[in-house]
């Protein structure tokens, strides 16, 4: 835990949300009530303090706004009695007071949860600071608390008609909040804490919304008792029969849930609801909305290709963040479809938010029109006063009918008619004649007026505060429109891929030097396209230096490889004389394999070539052989027929009386027949088939 002195530990209950019933009890006395407990908490809940005591530590706790006066501290203190939240001890002189022990253990808890809120939120937002995180809490606390103490003023001035809140309250607050308070604090880092405080009111953490809105109710409480004594602006008396009538840029979060301030217009309606408060939208603002989407579509296509992907988070329209959307996941889009919802818009509006819808006939009757536009003219020549563009002729006829509406419905007997916008412009009501007090107020102010009349059980003021403040506060040149990235698309430039850096500063630069230009007239946009030229051709910009950079390296590339070149030039021939002569041994040495690898086969084929040979002569002779066998008994078998004939021949005709008579008197015969068998299969056989069986009588 940190360790915190009593104005710290002051500073950070203000951070802490103290809840209380608008039904019950009436608010101014709440509140009282919830200072008055703040104050015995501060004093450890033990130290009993007298009326007075508590009287002069609500000064210093709240500065000298906040008028509690002595009496107010005693009715408070009765009540707190007399519901058990105080008890009341007695003196000899005086009574003193300190916090029950049940409303002491409540508050602790309450004070413990805020104070390890702050230190969550410190440790982030410092964790990369030059010293330890628990050096800059006081000091960031402080910050804090003047800030929203600026605002909580500002806020009931504007609702009190006693000042505009951009004369309060805009982005030079932070940096001069800064400088005050690090003026006497050397240690801290001034860039460090710039830096945390930007963060903690861009970044959406539960944390760091919870201690704006609860640091923003409860200074606007404090405010509003010191400020206006009456107790007006905490009254519910204060909004009997109210009527508040949305401006166009409120339509629009209605409409599309991912719009930046779709939760302050929840948080509006449901505010609205509480308070039967009728939400109304006029006939006009509806056909300002279908005109400002039919523009949006026709530049779109055209825009967004021309901004670089980095501008692409600093352009806020919905418009293009929507038609971006689309095109990334599709591919591409249907711009008629997507936009539907905003050419009829009044279906949604009346089932979300009960918005009626009013169209009188005095916006369209000619007579109105001079003194419509005269207030036009009015308003811009405010604007221009106050160095800020001027709003579009459409834009500014609309605002003044709008603007002229709420007085015609104030004069005919409806004082609580107000117009709810976004525009801080109309905080200032000096350019409407007869304006006795401002006719619109912003949302953020409106939320801060009505949130202490309302339950909110599930945080959507938090949330929605948190949006509308960091708009409030953060630098305006940061952001975007869609319509200053249309003088590139009419110049038929492709700055998409030109650097972030110089494509926004050209933006910011148009913008400074020729602010109140038309680029709609052919003038305008010559004058812009030599602006924008003159802008690009500075040799300073980025895309210039960029080029140059690449042209120095293409060159040090370039002389590089030249030098690279001549070295291997140099050295080239050695090389390659080196690697001639290894390639030559390598051939040799290819050569004399090849040839020894020839050698071998010519040998093995040789070796083949005789082994076949052989084969094939043993396959011959023993072909023949076989042939001769078969040969021999075929002449075997004729022999002995033919010496069978023989015999049969001369035992028939042979002389003799048996027929070894007759063969022995017929020798003669029988050896010739034995000659002829022999010679027959000598002729028979061959002589090839004689030499394979292997016989010795050969003819030579």
């Amino acid at each position: 835990m940190l360790s915190l002195d009593i104005s710290v530990k002051r500073s950070i209950l203000l951070s802490a949300r103290f809840r209380f019933s608008p039904e019950v009890q009436p608010i101014r006395e709440a509140a009282t009530d919830r200072i008055v407990e703040q104050i015995l908490l501060l004093n450890d809940g033990v130290a009993a303090l007298g009326e007075g005591e508590i009287v002069e530590q609500a000064q210093a706790g709240a500065g000298n706004s906040l008028s509690l006066t002595l009496l107010a501290v005693r009715q408070s203190l009765a009540r707190l009695i007399s519901s058990n939240r105080v008890d009341s001890i007695r003196g000899a002189f005086q009574d003193s007071y300190r916090l029950s022990n049940l409303a002491l253990v409540e508050l602790k808890q309450i004070q413990n949860e805020a104070e390890d809120r702050f230190r969550r939120v410190v440790e982030r937002l410092f964790r990369n600071a030059p010293c330890h995180a628990t050096a800059y809490s006081a000091v960031f606390l402080e910050c804090l608390s003047s800030i929203f103490a600026s605002l909580g003023e500002a806020y009931v001035r504007v609702l009190k008609g006693e000042s505009r809140i951009w004369e309060l309250v805009g982005p030079a607050t932070i940096a001069d909040t800064i400088q005050k308070v690090a003026a006497s604090r050397a240690d801290i880092d001034v860039e460090c804490l710039h830096s945390a405080l930007n963060t903690f009111f861009v970044e959406e953490n539960p944390d760091c919304a919870a201690i704006k809105w609860n640091l923003a109710q409860n200074y606007y409480l404090a405010k509003a008792i010191g400020l206006d004594p009456t107790g007006r602006l905490l009254s519910r008396e204060v909004l009997r029969d109210a009527e508040f009538y949305l401006d166009t840029n409120v339509i629009i979060p209605a409409l599309e849930s991912r719009a930046r301030h779709r939760h302050s217009v929840q948080a509006l309606g449901t505010a609205c609801r509480q308070l039967n408060i009728p939400l109304k939208v006029c006939q006009v603002s509806i056909d300002q909305l279908r005109n400002v989407t039919q523009y949006n579509v026709s530049i779109l296509p055209k825009t967004a290709a021309q901004i670089p992907e980095r501008t692409a988070a600093m352009v806020p329209s919905i418009f293009f963040r929507l038609y971006k959307e689309e095109l990334d996941r599709v591919g591409t889009v249907d711009l008629d479809a997507l936009f539907a919802p905003f050419f009829a818009p009044m279906d949604a509006l009346r089932a979300e938010f009960g918005i009626e819808l009013v169209d009188d006939q005095w916006f369209g009757n000619p007579v109105n029109r001079p003194e419509v536009e005269r207030v036009a003219r009015q308003l811009n020549d405010n604007l221009v006063a106050r160095k800020r563009r001027p709003k579009g002729t459409n834009s500014a006829l609309h605002d003044s009918s709008l603007a002229l509406w709420i007085l015609r419905e104030r004069h005919a007997g409806n004082q609580n008619c107000w117009l709810i916008t976004l525009d801080s412009s109309f905080s200032d009501s000096s350019w409407l004649p007869d304006a006795s007090r401002p006719v619109a107020i912003t949302l953020d102010a409106l939320l801060q007026w009505l949130s202490p009349m309302v339950q909110d059980g599930n945080g959507a003021f938090e949330s929605s505060y948190s949006d509308a403040v960091k708009y409030l506060l953060l630098p305006h040149e940061n952001l975007f429109e869609l319509r200053d990235f249309l003088i590139f698309a009419e110049m038929e430039w492709q700055c998409k891929e030109l650097p972030a850096e110089d494509v926004e500063a050209c933006v910011k630069y148009l913008k400074t030097t020729l602010p109140n230009i038309d680029p709609s007239t052919p003038s305008g946009r010559e004058r812009l396209s030599h602006e924008v030229t003159k802008f690009f051709v500075d040799p300073g910009r980025k895309h210039k230096t960029e080029v140059a950079r690449l042209e120095t390296e293409k060159q040090e590339l370039v002389t590089g490889y030249e030098q690279r070149l001549a070295e291997m030039a140099a050295d080239g021939e050695r090389r390659m004389l080196d690697e001639a002569e290894a390639k030559q041994k390598q051939i040799d040495a290819l050569r004399t394999q090849a040839e020894a690898a020839d050698r071998a086969n010519n040998e093995r084929i040789l070796t083949l070539e005789r082994r076949l040979n052989e084969k094939q002569e043993e396959d011959l002779k023993s072909k023949l052989r076989s042939s001769a066998i078969r040969r021999l008994v075929a002449s075997v078998i004729i022999g002995l027929a033919l010496l069978a004939s023989v015999v049969f021949f001369i035992n028939w005709f042979g002389k003799g009386d048996n027929l070894f008579q007759k063969a022995v008197g017929s020798w003669a015969i029988i050896a010739l027949c034995i000659g002829v068998a022999i010679f027959v299969g000598e002729l028979i056989l061959g002589r090839d088939r004689l030499e394979a069986l292997g016989w010795p009588f050969r003819k030579t």
